[in-house]
């Protein structure tokens, strides 16, 4: 894909707020895609926060454990709505559990 083809787009990244999730949210931001962090590290997420604050990227940060399906339930319609505007289909997949966002509410 071309920038074009992902401008506007969003990403969806778990243990987005180090390494290399971090590195993909700035590389998709400068795309122009919309990103939804989700990490388990709140220090790091709030230092993310900030970071995309300042570049005015289209970046929502959410604390998530990848390991508890529970807390995604909990989680999903917030990052859903955040990022709803978007016409891509959002993936949630973590802990054998691979269903649509929607699926979630």
């Amino acid at each position: 894909m071309s920038v074009k083809e992902v401008a506007g787009k969003t990403a969806f990244l778990t243990g987005g707020a180090s390494g290399l999730g971090l590195a993909m949210a700035r590389s998709f931001t400068g795309a122009g895609m919309k990103v939804a962090i989700a990490d388990v590290q709140e220090d790091a997420l709030a230092a993310v926060k900030e970071e995309f604050a300042e570049s005015n990227a289209d970046v929502i940060t959410i604390r998530a454990d990848v390991t508890d399906p529970m807390d995604w339930v909990e989680k999903t319609p917030r990052i859903s709505t955040s990022i709803a505007s978007t016409p891509t289909k959002t993936e949630c997949r973590c802990w054998k559990v691979s269903m649509p966002c929607s699926n979630l509410h």
